[in-house]
């Protein structure tokens, strides 16, 4: 059966109020026999499987982590959780990777720990600035907070990968996403990877990310996908001096299967390289 099938036949488990940004939205959380979903406007965000909780289960999500065809991070962040797609992923690849999650709602966080972490068997209701995702067995963290606000704070660091989803910082404010990205690129040094998926966004709020983007980032290439059948665009900023062509001829700077590898380098190729 078809994922937007699986997602027509779920059964209401929560729903709350996100209060976090400018516009208040509704968050729900459903299920079935096989699948987890959360949605924000009943516009499906992230959907998990139940029986295999870290696989990827959106098409976009694949293309966000591309970088993982070239090397091994060390340490990740990611500016949104959602249902934790990645989070699970990334923890289910590699325990020799730490993953650090920003999210600015509550709402999300609690919906996250109730419904979408394998670890979490109890719900909070009020989540501190730092919360602990089960330590002891995984290296991350999980923070709550605004993104801009978190990347000039004591807790941001330098990270091997950023992994961010611009539309949440509304992206129709001209401002509002030069302020985002000039945040972002002031983290990203020639070794850096950055991800950025932008849903649901017009040619021209394209090209003013992937403009800002090239305009700030020489030590990169700038590379964008258009994923078929969504309105997801993903752009990622690959450092340049990567060999990529001899990187892609083995997989000995991936921690990817040999069946995941293989299918991901094919898709690799469809990318675009952007040149203004």
């Amino acid at each position: 059966m078809k994922l937007n099938k699986h997602i027509c036949q779920g059964k209401l488990l929560h729903r709350g109020i996100n209060s976090a940004g400018l516009l208040e939205s509704e968050i729900t959380v459903s299920e079935n026999n096989h699948f987890r979903w959360m949605a924000f406007n009943d516009v499906v965000q992230s959907v998990m499987n139940k029986r295999k909780p870290w696989l990827l289960t959106l098409p976009h999500q694949n293309v966000m982590l591309f970088p993982l065809l070239f090397f091994k991070p060390n340490n990740i962040v990611e500016l949104g959780l959602g249902g934790g797609n990645i989070r699970r992923f990334i923890e289910h690849l590699s325990s020799n990777i730490q993953i650090d999650s920003v999210e600015h709602s509550a709402e999300v966080i609690d919906c996250f720990n109730q419904y979408f972490s394998p670890d979490s068997t109890t719900h909070s209701k009020q989540p501190a600035n730092l919360i602990n995702a089960n330590q002891a067995k995984r290296n991350t963290q999980l923070f709550y907070q605004d993104s801009n606000i978190w990347l000039f704070s004591k807790e941001s660091k330098q990270y091997d990968w950023y992994i961010c989803d611009i539309y949440q910082q509304n992206l129709a404010s001209y401002d509002s996403t030069v302020k985002h990205l000039s945040s972002l690129m002031e983290h990203i040094s020639g070794e850096t990877c950055l991800t950025i998926n932008v849903p649901d966004a017009t040619d021209n709020e394209i090209a003013l990310c992937l403009m800002l983007l090239k305009e700030q980032s020489v030590d990169h290439n700038v590379v964008y996908f258009n994923i078929p059948n969504y309105l997801n665009v993903v752009i990622l900023l690959i450092p340049k001096h990567w060999q990529l062509h001899q990187r892609l001829r083995i997989n000995s700077n991936s921690y990817l299967a040999k069946s995941l590898f293989s299918r991901w380098k094919k898709f690799w190729e469809l990318g675009n390289i952007y040149s203004p």
